[in-house]
């Protein structure tokens, strides 16, 4: 479909500072995320969906699934809080970016070029 049929084939959606606040509860956002993923990036794109954490693990674990378009095609970018592990025995792809060993923004001195390489396992 649209996009795709250009080359590209990842969507990256966010998901991290979707937080309830005001008459926008949780039941709206996981709805909204899920609809984003599904019937436009999925459907409407031809492309996969691309998602931190946040999206994929709302609890119940049933409403992360809805949010990532209740599809595991989704790919989740764990960085804070999930691991790679934790995506994957989701079903999901994942790809791997913590921040105490990925994010460039540190200084050298604490996260040095070494802590780049580490057992996602």
């Amino acid at each position: 479909a649209g996009a795709a049929a250009g080359g590209l084939r990842w969507f990256h959606v966010g998901g991290d500072e979707a937080n309830p606040q005001g008459h926008c509860s949780k039941e709206n956002i996981v709805g909204l995320e899920g609809y984003l993923i599904k019937e436009v990036v999925n459907k409407q794109l031809g492309m996969t969906a691309v998602a931190w954490e946040e999206l994929r693990l709302k609890l119940p674990d049933e409403e992360g699934f809805r949010a990532a378009g209740g599809t595991r095609e989704t790919i989740v970018v764990p960085w804070r809080l999930g691991t790679a592990r934790r995506i994957v025995r989701r079903g999901h792809r994942a790809i791997a970016a913590n921040m105490e060993n990925h994010y460039l923004d540190f200084g050298y001195a604490s996260h040095p070029a070494s802590s780049f390489w580490y057992d996602v396992a």
